[in-house]
């Protein structure tokens, strides 16, 4: 009987330990973030496997980095969890007076098409930031308003017009002959339409930004046997939401065919 006992015990700590040793979420902390070195990051990392973490580190683990690792005055950095397949929270811990510390965004797919079948889409798509990892498609030809083959864009001071047939516009830094890495503001208008005109942010992913993309891609995919494509794609844009701004599904999923 005490055998039978001990068995069980055994048995059910395994069981205990197999369903709470592991943690649904996933840290990232990106090694461009300058406010904090290179072995406080490692060591957060280590500590967010810690047991205290596991249930809901996004209050918990927060307040400990806060308390533990607060930056130099005037700097800040900032930290991301993953909540596998329903969420990612950024938390930025802050030693610049009272600001916004935390932001949420869901893993719903905020994809755009290449084609823009009426105007308010498009009033949508191309305004606050929008992120361009290598190339990003504007095709207008199914718009009364607005006409390929007459669009003018300025950006950093540079005016462009696009004249090619009707064509769609390709928008790549190197066309435009911007530095990647920086935020640069655009205005866009057509002939066809002269006083209105249109105005984003468009900010150009560079080599730095896209190791970091690939750091990001294997912290949330490191315990995984199979990786879910439409899952990390959504996970992916969703970072990208948080630490630039909006970007174009289709742009990512090329990126992700070419790595």
């Amino acid at each position: 009987m005490k055998i039978i006992s001990t068995c069980f015990l055994v048995f059910h700590c395994f069981i205990f330990q197999a369903s709470f040793g592991q943690s649904n979420y996933a840290l990232f902390i990106s090694k461009n973030e300058k406010a904090l070195s290179e072995t406080n990051r490692l060591k957060l990392e280590k500590e967010f496997q810690n047991p205290e973490f596991r249930e809901d580190p996004n209050v918990a683990f927060r307040a400990y980095v806060q308390k533990n690792y607060p930056p130099d005055k005037g700097q800040q950095f900032s930290f991301y969890i993953i909540d596998r397949g329903h969420q990612i929270t950024k938390h930025t811990i802050s030693n610049m007076g009272s600001q916004q510390r935390e932001q949420l965004t869901s893993l719903v797919s905020r994809g755009n098409g290449l084609e823009f079948y009426n105007l308010s889409d498009f009033e949508n798509f191309f305004r606050d930031t929008l992120v361009i990892i290598d190339t990003v498609c504007l095709d207008f030809s199914k718009l009364n308003e607005l006409s390929n083959d007459c669009v003018r864009i300025t950006i950093n001071g540079k005016t462009f017009n696009h004249v090619q047939n009707d064509s769609p516009i390709l928008l790549t830094s190197a066309a435009l002959n911007l530095q990647t890495g920086n935020y640069f503001a655009s205005q866009l208008s057509c002939e066809t339409n002269p006083h209105k005109i249109y105005s984003s942010t468009l900010f150009f992913l560079g080599s730095p930004e896209k190791e970091e993309l690939k750091e990001f891609i294997k912290s949330v995919t490191a315990d995984q046997s199979k990786v879910n494509l439409n899952e990390t794609l959504e996970q992916v844009q969703s970072f990208i939401s948080l630490r630039w701004g909006k970007c174009q599904v289709e742009d990512i999923h090329h990126w992700f065919r070419q790595n």
